[in-house]
């Protein structure tokens, strides 16, 4: 196969025109890198690796910009570039590369993420969801929370002083953040001992 012409980049893309009508897209930057130009002539081993390190290329770069705006879990970016059309190679391979740099730290992230959401007074419960949401393993988590203890009476309290104070003066009230806490992922033993901090409450009962 003979490339016929190589067009100007839109978009960080070359299109490469070959002689049997074929046109296929490079990453721009990897196409000046291995200084590919018209007339060169590949088979089709040639054309295939080059592809392929053309798309880990221009995925690692895509996966580099999304990190200057929020770290990612190995996983997470995975799924980031895949949902950004990457195929699973290009993907898997700009994920690793991170990884192995030190850019992507799955351990150093989870306790990130668990000290954000503590201080964000998140239940435990609702933390650890919205951690596997990101892409980070159930080991991760779970050594990332163990620093933290397992009451969260004083976490509840402290957002019942902040959003509720005012509600549970009466029994309806009560029973209204009490399930608004439960839907928050508390556990429902430690919102009983959290109202028992709150005069408003120990006067109604």
């Amino acid at each position: 196969m003979k490339i016929l012409e190589i067009s100007k980049p839109r978009k960080h893309l070359c299109q490469v025109l070959f002689d049997t009508g074929e046109v296929v897209s490079l990453y721009a930057d990897y196409v000046e890198e291995i200084s590919l130009s018209a007339g060169a002539e590949l088979d089709e081993d040639d054309l295939f690796e080059i592809i392929t390190e053309s798309e880990r290329k221009r995925a690692f770069s895509r996966a580099v910009y999304y990190l200057a705006d929020g770290d990612y879990s190995e996983k997470g970016m995975v799924m980031k570039l895949k949902g950004a059309k990457f195929s699973d190679d290009a993907a898997d391979f700009a994920a690793a590369r991170l990884k192995e740099l030190g850019y992507i730290n799955d351990e150093r992230y989870a306790a990130y993420l668990a000290e954000r959401y503590n201080e964000s007074l998140i239940s435990h419960r609702e933390a650890v969801y919205k951690m596997g949401q990101k892409g980070l393993s159930r080991e991760t988590i779970r050594a990332a929370f163990e620093i933290y203890d397992g009451d969260e009476t004083e976490k509840i309290s402290e957002l019942i002083s902040r959003r509720y104070a005012d509600k549970i003066g009466t029994d309806e009230g009560a029973k209204k953040v009490f399930a608004a806490l439960m839907r928050k992922g508390f556990n429902a033993s430690d919102i009983r001992s959290a109202f028992k901090n709150f005069s408003s409450f120990e006067e109604y009962n």
